[in-house]
């Protein structure tokens, strides 16, 4: 059995140009409605994306410009410290140097005291009545340490079988030609020596200066009723240069 389709009223025909551009300005129209429509919100969504960052560089430059400022002020603390470290290294430079000063110049009296502690040359007088006067030599001077004589002299038992004798003093008699002993006018100077009697001489040593001249007088007997003394004695001095 053969099939017979309806045939259309309406003849298919070509789009005129007019209709192609008519056309195509309306899909070009929905498109970009379609694209507005969807990029919207994508925009939206950028700006407060980018105004988020906005505000944390802000506050990252906030925090910045305070760090910056803690800086100075730590800088500016710092320069103060360094200035007034300065100064006191300054000051106590001056200060050691003042100390400086004054070692030096005790470590010049140090040297100058064990100078004159030093022993310098040893030396030993016999001295007697007829030669008991003497000068210290120029450039010099004399620390006499010591007079050494005999414990009693003219020994001689008495009615009682007791040995008995006369002490022997020796007596400072003139210094720079000034009499400091003249027992005939009942005037006694410095006691150098006493043979049975030492605590009541003077303390040694007993320093005389450059060009000082000095003699002494011996003595035996009892006080009041001195004689001359006939033999030596000993004296021991330290002889040093100025």
């Amino acid at each position: 059995m053969k099939l017979n389709f309806p045939q259309s009223s309406s003849v298919l025909r070509t789009p005129s140009p007019k209709e192609k551009d008519a056309t195509t300005k309306i899909l070009k129209v929905t498109f970009c409605a379609m694209s507005l429509f969807f990029a919207l919100p994508i925009f939206s969504q950028t700006k407060t994306e980018l105004q988020t960052q906005v505000d944390k560089q802000k506050k990252s430059i906030d925090s910045l410009h305070l760090v910056i400022a803690n800086l100075d002020n730590t800088i500016e603390n710092r320069d103060r410290t360094v200035k007034f470290c300065y100064d006191e290294k300054v000051e106590l430079n001056k200060t050691i140097d003042e100390l400086n000063g004054k070692i030096r110049g005790k470590n010049s009296e140090l040297l100058q005291l064990r100078e004159n502690a030093a022993f310098g040359t040893v030396k030993k007088i016999t001295l007697n009545n007829t030669r008991g006067a003497f000068v210290v030599p120029e450039g010099k001077y004399w620390v006499i340490n010591q007079f050494i004589g005999d414990y009693i002299t003219d020994l001689a038992a008495d009615s009682s079988g007791n040995f008995v004798g006369n002490e022997i003093y020796v007596f400072l008699k003139t210094i720079n030609k000034e009499t400091l002993t003249d027992i005939s006018q009942n005037k006694y100077g410095p006691l150098l020596y006493s043979s049975m009697t030492p605590n009541q001489t003077m303390q040694f040593p007993l320093v005389l200066t450059t060009g000082t001249s000095f003699s002494v007088i011996i003595y035996k007997g009892k006080m009041g009723s001195l004689v001359e003394y006939a033999g030596d004695v000993v004296c021991t001095y330290f002889e040093k240069t100025n």
